[in-house]
């Protein structure tokens, strides 16, 4: 299911390690905090500092000396949590995964359950609203996705080894639920192949002000975006499902 609570369902494959890694056989160090709660802060922080550097510099030139640096703890404490830099980058990967899961997955389910039931345009254009505005609210609502951004962005343009987590976990079940409700909304009995360019089309108009670089925000002279700025973003993406429910074929 799309964006469900199970596990990711496809690991990438194993890239070479860089030489300052060390072996996936080593024994793990004592982490540098003892606790529950303080171990899991610091598992975070790494995390967030990793994305940051991976997506700066990709997974080749980044080190795990830098990442350590940048996040205040020594290098046992990514062997401890993550073993070394693949498996960190990996977990880089998961962490997104989960996020869109934690965020998507109630609309989502909606969106299933709709496709599930008795054809009803009204139904199923309100789920696909739904299913937008859950994604625009996650992607420049939350501050969880300031550290996707980048790495995501260097993950479509230069693959490494995390790209297939998030192929099979986000992009590809996140746009073909999309698709599905739109070619139901359009009275298909099957997806087309125009209702999948649509479906990515709309995609891609929600995540258009999650550049890092903030050009989308610069151009729409918003220096934030608040309840007003987020009541138009969905006006626009309503007005484009409605486009999309009349679009001949």
């Amino acid at each position: 299911m799309i964006w469900s609570a199970a596990a990711p369902r496809k690991r990438a494959a194993p890239h070479p390690m860089s030489h300052e890694d060390p072996p996936s056989t080593t024994r793990r160090r004592t982490p540098e905090t003892t606790g529950y709660a303080k171990g899991d802060l610091v598992r975070q922080r790494i995390l967030g500092v990793a994305m940051d550097v991976f997506g700066e510099a990709g997974f080749k030139a980044a080190t795990t000396r830098r990442i350590a640096d940048a996040a205040g703890v020594q290098l046992p404490a990514i062997q401890y949590y993550f073993q070394n830099k693949e498996g960190l980058y990996l977990a880089c990967a998961q962490e997104i995964v989960q996020g869109y899961r934690h965020h998507m997955g109630p609309s989502a389910t909606h969106a299933l359950a709709t496709l599930e039931g008795t054809p009803d345009r009204s139904a199923t254009r309100a789920a696909l609203r739904d299913l937008m505005e859950a994604l625009m609210n996650l992607l420049v609502g939350t501050n969880d996705t300031r550290h996707w951004a980048a790495f995501i962005a260097r993950e479509t343009n230069d693959k490494g080894p995390a790209y297939e987590i998030l192929y099979e976990n986000v992009w590809a079940p996140g746009a073909d639920l999309t698709a599905r409700l739109i070619a139901r909304l359009r009275g298909e009995k099957k997806t087309s192949p125009l209702s999948r360019v649509q479906a990515l089309l709309l995609i891609s108009s929600a995540m258009v002000l999650q550049t890092s670089d903030g050009v989308s925000r610069r151009i729409l002279n918003w220096s934030t975006i608040g309840d007003e700025e987020r009541q138009t973003l969905m006006a626009a993406l309503t007005a484009q499902i409605a486009a999309i429910e009349h679009t001949e074929t």
